[in-house]
């Protein structure tokens, strides 16, 4: 059922050089709030894009990835991820377990995430549909000694000692939700050189519905829930022939693209932040 498709821009497990990689950014104006990582090598990292592409690869699947940004200013922000995804083929199932870390080492805030991941596929001749969900326990934590609060700042003698906000907590931990969905179609070709796949996921489930949903990230007993992220992806797999000294051999071009918008209130984009990747795999 898995093995009847095509499996597109999957780059982490069939050493594809990366061609080219471009990101558009686009910040729109509003009231802040927290962006999860995103991640330029998007399906290298499956299982974060969209927990319904847990075990799309037969057998047993290990991903590492790592980002750095901005690392000239005081370290900048680091993230790293490992999943360990399984198939199980007989009963349309793969299982995974993943672990996400983010850094930011100037106000030393991290956020770590342990999930779990379940998908089901539903197979067919030239059709696979996949859907998915990651329940995980996310801790939050920061050094209050790294920061310095306009109390602590003297117009004569500058920076002085003592502290005049006192921290509710350092840590903060809540429960998690995310759902995925994709297809991924062969195109009818004969000998599966060519795929399509396209599909969608949301991160945060709970506070889509309610900003009020149980749990809660801020560090002085406020209100900062998470903000939901809603991700549209989709990758395409070509042929381009490459004769050499009367051989034939067979590249893939593979374009691939993700919109990720993330706000309390996904349908108004003015209030939103958004990140565009596209790019082409060789």
């Amino acid at each position: 059922m898995f093995e009847n498709l095509p499996h597109p821009a999957l780059s982490s497990w069939h050493c594809i050089k990366s061609f080219f990689v471009f990101a558009l950014l686009l910040f729109a104006s509003g009231y802040g709030l927290g962006q999860d990582p995103s991640f330029s090598q998007f399906y290298a990292n499956r299982t974060y894009l969209n927990p319904a592409l847990t075990g799309l690869q037969e057998g047993t699947s290990i991903a590492l990835a790592s980002r750095m940004q901005w690392v000239s200013i005081d370290k900048g922000f680091r993230t790293y991820d490992f999943a360990l995804e399984q198939q199980f083929p007989f009963l349309g199932v793969g299982l995974g377990l993943q672990f996400t870390r983010d850094e930011e080492l100037f106000a030393g805030f991290n956020t770590q995430q342990l999930g779990f991941l379940f998908s089901y596929t539903i197979g067919g001749a030239h059709h696979n549909l996949h859907f998915g969900m990651k329940t995980g326990l996310v801790q939050q934590s920061i050094d209050w000694d790294k920061l310095i609060f306009s109390g602590q700042l003297d117009p004569v003698y500058g920076l002085v000692s003592g502290q005049l906000l006192t921290p509710a907590t350092d840590k903060v931990s809540y429960g998690d939700l995310d759902f995925g969905a994709a297809w991924r179609w062969d195109m009818n070709s004969r000998n599966q050189d060519r795929g399509l796949m396209m599909g969608f996921s949301l991160h945060h489930l709970p506070w889509l519905f309610s900003k009020s949903a149980e749990g809660n990230s801020s560090f002085l007993n406020g209100d900062a829930s998470p903000a939901p992220r809603l991700t549209f992806h989709a990758a395409m797999r070509l042929p381009a022939s490459l004769f050499r000294q009367g051989k034939k051999g067979v590249l893939y071009w593979m374009p691939v693209f993700k919109w990720d918008v993330q706000s309390y209130k996904l349908l108004k984009l003015d209030e939103s932040v958004m990140v565009t990747t596209a790019g082409i795999n060789l």
